[in-house]
């Protein structure tokens, strides 16, 4: 319960791409139409809200997501980065953190501030010639930038999915040291069946080298949970990290246990200013029906039952808009899964 609380500060509503898979295209509709105010960075006082009210936790983990994060500038992230510092110091809790970023903004001061403060830099890349986030600019920033890179995340969709491997090339060749993907969650089974194939042509090409430049981490995480080394997970999917002390924070304070466009409100715990402690949130109503839903989700029948054990249900994710299948596993995804894992 003390171990580790991650917070996810949705730190703008704000992006100049409006990618498919992403809930901002949808955030930025309901703002013009009035649904959602204009005003959506979160203030910096919200972050010492949040280290305060995690006061005896042994460690604290922040993920800048956005919109597009860079969009606050930097000296938002400096007093920002300074706030949360100062709450360690006085409260002697340890903390990492990233941001994660298309990179479209990165230039040399923004690596140096980062670096200064020692914040992992997540890009967000779907490969060149692949959408919104596969433009010429995103390559070669990509490229200028690529020793400074935590982590290349790309989202496999129907547009993209068969250039995988070109992908993974084109990221060897830049130096990327470390590489994964996730899966487009509005996929029917039967896309998510190609995503599956797709990637077992990727697992095949890693295989085939001689030396491993750029570690993949679906490929690593597969193997894993085939051994059962549930400690080893890198990727993000597979396994649900999403339920319980890790929570999505908005500008306004709403806890929520997942990044989406905020239509519906299951998952939402309130707001920050509702509790004296974040582990409060554990014994309310809301995260009681999360987790008896999680719990049910977690059995599948037919040949997708181990799967669905393995990975708690698929992930049990919701969508973009904060949907979440009632009680069910997300059998999609499972699809998805049983081919991977059938072939590491």
């Amino acid at each position: 319960m003390f171990d580790r609380i991650s917070f996810l500060p949705k730190v703008n509503n704000a992006c100049f791409l409006d990618c498919d898979y992403c809930m901002t295209d949808s955030e930025m509709e309901r703002m013009k139409k009035g649904d959602l105010p204009i005003a959506t960075m979160m203030p910096p006082e919200r972050y010492a809200e949040m280290c305060d009210k995690s006061l005896g936790f042994n460690k604290w983990f922040f993920s800048f997501l956005g919109g597009e994060p860079l969009m606050n500038g930097k000296e938002y992230f400096r007093e920002v980065f300074e706030i949360i510092k100062a709450r360690s110091e006085k409260y002697y809790i340890p903390y990492t953190w990233r941001i994660t970023t298309n990179g479209l903004l990165l230039d040399d001061e923004w690596i140096e501030l980062l670096e200064e403060y020692n914040c992992k830099l997540i890009l967000s890349y779907d490969g060149l010639g692949n959408g919104k986030k596969g433009s010429l600019k995103g390559h070669e920033l990509m490229k200028r930038y690529a020793k400074h890179i935590h982590v290349v995340q790309m989202v496999v969709s129907e547009s993209n999915h068969h250039t995988l491997v070109d992908v993974y090339k084109e990221l060897e060749a830049a130096g990327i040291k470390r590489f994964s993907t996730q899966f487009d969650i509005y996929a029917n089974t039967e896309m998510m069946k190609q995503f599956g194939h797709s990637t077992v042509e990727l697992f095949k090409y890693i295989e085939s080298l001689d030396k491993v430049k750029t570690s993949y981490f679906v490929y690593n995480d597969a193997k894993a949970l085939k051994k059962g080394k549930m400690g080893s997970l890198n990727s993000g999917d597979f396994l649900n990290n999403q339920l319980v002390n890790d929570y999505v924070i908005d500008y306004d304070g709403t806890i929520r246990n997942a990044l989406n466009a905020r239509k519906g409100d299951y998952a939402v715990y309130g707001n920050l200013s509702d509790y004296k402690h974040i582990n409060e949130l554990l014994f309310t109503d809301t995260m009681k029906q999360v987790l008896r839903d999680y719990v049910t989700a977690i059995h599948a029948i037919g040949e997708l039952e181990q799967v669905s054990l393995m990975t708690r249900g698929g992930g049990y994710t919701g969508d973009k808009f904060g949907i979440y299948p009632p009680a069910a596993p997300h059998y999609p995804k499972l699809a998805c899964y049983k081919i991977l894992l059938d072939n590491v």
